[in-house]
């Protein structure tokens, strides 16, 4: 299986749009559907969405589009729908070998995306943020960069508000950060672009499901650089330094957890962030966000905005600031001396093992979700070693007690009959000094419409 199926697609000008019959393939429970359905019948497209999802379940999202005038085709796609569309917008969630998607192309039907149409009209000075883990992160800081020392920017792509609404009032002086998956960057393939710096964070074989082989996904982020004036990259990646050995422009900054890169930033330890030639510009312990590869992510985004043209004291001064993204190791507050802290977004065995080497101090967890069938094993030892009480819940709630509570020296484990209940129990158990940490390891589909609906949750039920 290889990359998804898009042909180039120039956006059209508006007269040509207008009265033309445009399919959004997976509206989604996320705001770029919807972002796509308002740009389009804005321009006088006569627009058909179609989606798997039935109306009951997409509820949320149509409310977003109450007035906004289009057909919709739901709880399954049809062929001839395609096939007498003048462009199909499609979701990056569509699968690399959707039927449908083919007999588009067969019929010389036009594909895109929201990216796509998005980057098609952009003026603005264009910047990609991609890599397996930590781009959002990246993506986010770099924008409070940026914005901290004066310049204007704004974030799109896979995070924040669709720049859909925005794209025509962005000029030459704006810089606009896109975070962007393999995803959406295989829907990007042949579409003209120059971005003045691409950022890669690393490479991990992730996604292969969707990519088939780890060189298939490599290739859709070896493809974010194609025609791009700079890039900053991981030094200490050894795939990522292979990949970008022939594909990089010359202009290179390099960030690194090793050893000192020919130009850029380092930090050996983990505590401290260096210039290449050594100069002390940042202590990790300045950072609100916790964690090794939040280090990593400051790094990049330091490397970028000067590269931007962004004075080190501001880059540094956003850093300090920064207070994480929302639903990712997030600080929600304090309670009777207890720390709050929403990982709603961790949705991975990996993602937990993660959140706990970050933290300091006892824990108590609430995990669980959505069961996605996933070996337990490696987070099983790690709750058992840093965590003092897990709370569990949802569908993979049971299979998780059972996993920590067989290791000989297993944390007191309490099964919640719902989320509410596990914030209660959590809340209850927990000491002055401590952190209650939400870090479910699993999906949220289980209880909730997605990982964000999660998160607020659990600041709302944490916060009373």
């Amino acid at each position: 299986m290889g990359s998804v199926p898009i042909l180039p697609y120039t956006f059209p000008a508006d007269a040509e749009l207008k009265g033309r019959r445009v399919l959004v393939m997976g509206l989604g429970l996320f705001q770029g559907g919807a972002a796509v359905v308002r740009f389009l019948v804005a321009r006088g497209a006569e627009v058909v969405v179609t989606d798997l999802r039935s109306e009951e379940a997409l509820a949320p999202t149509l409310a977003e589009l109450r007035g906004v005038p289009f057909a919709r085709v739901l709880g399954g796609h049809r062929t001839e729908d395609f096939l007498s569309a003048d462009l199909v917008v499609v979701n990056p969630a569509v699968p690399a070998d959707s039927l449908f998607l083919e007999a588009a192309q067969g019929a010389g039907v036009p594909l895109t995306s929201e990216v796509g149409l998005c980057l098609a009209r952009l003026r603005a000075r264009l910047v990609l943020v991609t890599g397996s883990k930590g781009k959002t992160t990246t993506a986010t800081l770099l924008e409070r960069m940026l914005l901290r020392a004066g310049q204007t920017a704004v974030l799109g792509g896979n995070v924040g508000a669709s720049l859909l609404s925005r794209v025509d009032r962005l000029t030459r002086a704006d810089t606009a950060v896109f975070e962007i998956s393999s995803f959406q960057l295989d829907q990007l393939r042949g579409l003209p672009r120059a971005p003045e710096c691409v950022v890669i964070t690393n490479l991990f074989p992730v996604h292969l499901d969707r990519h088939g082989t780890f060189e298939a996904y490599c290739a859709a982020k070896r493809s974010a650089l194609e025609g791009a004036r700079s890039a900053v990259l991981n030094h200490g990646d050894a795939r990522l330094c292979e990949l970008a050995a022939g594909a990089a422009p010359e202009d290179v900054t390099w960030f690194s957890a090793a050893g000192a890169p020919p130009r850029g930033f380092f930090s050996p330890d983990g505590k401290s962030v260096r210039a290449a030639g050594g100069e002390e510009v940042l202590r990790a312990g300045e950072l609100l966000v916790p964690g090794a590869h939040n280090v990593l992510n400051a790094m990049a985004a330091l490397a970028a905005a000067e590269r931007l043209g962004a004075p080190r004291a501001a880059a540094l001064a956003a850093a300090r600031d920064f207070p994480g993204v929302e639903h990712r190791l997030e600080f929600i507050g304090e309670r009777r001396g207890v720390r709050l802290v929403n990982d709603s977004i961790a949705t991975t065995p990996q993602s937990t093992l993660a959140a706990l080497a970050a933290l300091e101090g006892p824990l108590v967890l609430i995990a669980g979700g959505k069961d996605s069938g996933c070996d337990l094993a490696a987070l099983a030892a790690a709750i058992g070693a840093r965590v003092r009480v897990l709370v569990v819940a949802g569908e993979s709630g049971p299979r998780l007690a059972q996993a920590v509570g067989a290791l000989p020296d297993a944390p007191l484990t309490l099964r919640a009959r719902d989320f509410a209940a596990a914030v209660g129990l959590a809340l209850a158990q927990a000491r002055p000094g401590e952190t209650v940490l939400l870090s479910p390891a699993f999906p949220s589909y289980d209880l909730f419409r997605n990982f964000r609906e999660r998160g607020e949750a659990f600041r709302r039920l944490a916060g009373r």
